[in-house]
């Protein structure tokens, strides 16, 4: 990582830099951007981009999983001399950079 830049509102809490500070060591946070500037940036790019009257460039924005999500749990199974025997199961959730599901089901 070289670089931490806080967005949201819950990272002006002083607690929540100070553990963010904590977990990245001698980095500096990024205090340099306006989160608030920056969202209404986008939320009048994309109203430009639905309207009809004004011409905007596309671009696409694909959120991808940065750490990878996979649950660990244990099955149990009966032999047929009547013992159980557990066998580990690992099922890989969200892969690493693989897109974010956007899509309700």
């Amino acid at each position: 990582v070289d670089q931490v830049v806080l967005m949201g509102a819950g990272t002006r809490v002083p607690k929540v830099q100070e553990e963010i500070q904590k977990s990245i060591g001698s980095k500096e946070l990024g205090r340099f951007l306006n989160t608030d500037e920056a969202i209404a940036m986008g939320a009048l790019y994309q109203a430009a981009h639905l309207s009809k009257g004004f011409k905007v460039k596309p671009f696409g924005v694909e959120e991808l999983v940065l750490f990878p999500v996979q649950v660990n749990f244990v099955s149990k199974q009966k032999q047929e001399n009547g013992d159980f025997i557990e066998k580990p199961i690992t099922r890989q959730v969200f892969q690493y950079k693989g897109k974010y599901p956007t899509t309700k089901k």
